[in-house]
This record gives C-alpha cells, sequence and structure tokens, in this order.
C-alpha cells in the first residue's frame, strides 16, 4: 500500500520523544474516518486469503487497526502487551531496547497450535518490539505466522537490468545478480548514514534509524526507462536513471 491519503494526513513530530527523533505520529490517520477506512480495507484484501485466525496487536497502536482488522477477517483479536497489564498467566519476551530491557506478554491460552496468526502494529521496527512479539507468538506453535504494518520507512537500492558478463540482458541471471547489487547500494547507504563522520549523528538520530528504517534491493523491478544512455548499456536502452537509491515512506 502506498496511498497518497494516508501520506498526506500522516503528521511528523520533530524531538518527540527526545530530541533528534522525528516522530512518524499515526494517530491523524486513525481520526480521519476515509484514512482508518484505506487502512483496514488494503490490509483486509491483502490478507483475506491467508486464513488468518488470529490477531495479535502490539500494545498500544497496533490495537486500533488490528481490531478493526480481525473483525473484517472474522478472526479473534490478541494484546501483545507490557507487563503488569494482563490480569491472568502469562508467556512473556523480552528484547533489548536502546535505553534498556523490555518485556511483552500475552495471555497462555490467547493462541493455539490451530492458528493462524497475524502480527500487526503501527510502523516497522528493525528489531525491538516486532522481532520479540514474533518469538513470543512463536512460542505456542500456530500453524503459520504473518507480520503487517501500516507505515514502513526504507532506504531502497534500483539496478538496470544488466548482469554480469555473458548473462543475458534483463534475464533471469542477471535479476539474480542485481538483486545483489541493489541491496548493497541500499545497505551501503544505510552504512554511511550511520557511521560516516561526515554525517555524524547523534545517539538518538542513530536510535531512529536503528527502530524505524530498513535498506532493501529490488533488482531492476522497478525500472526508468527513459534515463540518458550509458556506455555500460551496450543494448540500446535508456536504463541511467534506473541505478539509483530512493528514500521512501510507505504506507502500508
Amino acid at each position: 500500500m502506498n496511498n497518497e491519503t494516508l501520506l498526506k494526513n500522516l503528521r511528523n513530530v520533530p524531538d518527540f520523544p527526545i530530541p533528534g527523533i522525528q516522530f512518524k505520529d499515526v494517530s491523524t490517520l486513525y481520526k480521519d474516518a476515509e484514512c482508518l477506512q484505506i487502512m483496514v480495507d488494503e490490509l483486509y484484501e491483502k490478507y483475506k486469503d491467508k486464513g488468518i485466525t488470529k490477531v495479535v496487536g502490539i500494545e498500544s497502536r497496533g490495537f486500533v487497526v488490528g481490531a478493526a482488522l480481525a473483525i473484517k477477517l472474522n478472526a479473534g483479536f490478541v494484546m501483545c502487551r507490557k507487563p503488569g497489564k494482563l490480569p491472568a498467566e502469562t508467556k512473556k519476551e523480552s528484547y533489548m531496547k536502546e535505553y534498556g530491557e523490555d518485556t511483552i506478554e500475552i495471555h497462555t491460552d490467547a493462541i493455539s497450535c490451530d492458528d493462524t496468526v497475524l502480527i500487526h502494529d503501527d510502523l516497522l521496527a528493525t528489531g525491538g518490539s516486532m522481532k520479540a512479539a514474533y518469538n513470543l507468538v512463536r512460542q505456542f506453535n500456530p500453524k503459520k505466522v504473518y507480520i503487517g504494518f501500516i507505515i514502513e520507512l526504507r532506504i531502497e537500492g534500483h539496478t538496470d537490468p544488466v548482469g554480469q558478463y555473458g548473462q543475458e540482458y534483463g534475464g533471469d541471471a542477471s535479476f539474480v545478480y542485481n538483486m545483489g547489487l541493489s541491496s548493497q547500494r541500499a545497505n551501503s547507504i544505510y552504512s554511511y548514514l550511520y557511521n560516516s563522520q561526515k554525517v555524524s549523528l547523534n545517539e538518538q538520530e542513530k536510535a531512529f534509524l536503528r527502530n524505524h528504517a530498513i535498506s532493501v534491493g529490488y533488482s531492476f523491478s522497478e525500472r526508468i526507462k527513459n534515463g540518458t544512455h550509458s556506455s555500460r548499456t551496450t543494448y540500446g536502452h535508456l536504463d541511467d536513471a534506473s541505478r539509483r537509491i530512493e528514500f521512501r515512506i510507505i504506507a502500508k
């Protein structure tokens, strides 16, 4: 989902919860009836044929769309909460945050081995609470586990269809080769932002990058064909613009 309406209504709050953080506030999406409907409808279309029987929402913003989606999927809803919030016996999973350890819990009778589970949260994190929630849900030995988000921050690597010497232009071997190359490009930018003295991120900014951004390669699956001709491209195609990095906020 890359919906212009959602992106237009997503609010950025600087220096929250600490200085240096650019907080993506999804409450502006929740309060708007059209945005809320778009999110639930598009997530439903994505998961309607997956046989979901339980939706797990991560405290607390994962509760909002997660519960609405569960209703539409005719599935149960399970709360994944912080310690001391659930009254009955729980299973627990701990994880490291920037400034210490945190724990999440689910009731022991919330999920069975017959369930197919979708874990939902608002914003993709590269580790932290989502990884812990996944590990926690796996303790119940469900049939299958899916993971879904509303917002995802990406550093995207892209290439042209030129492969290594002897590989067919735009062929399968070239696609696989360029998948590695595009991933390497994205990872290099991520590493540069994180480690470069020229950028010089403070600890809060590094924490934001760790917790709210991913790097991913797309090979030449999203080509731009109207670039200028390159001497590397001996096939007469105009693919220069395909070799690029994009920074993208994805409304999923």
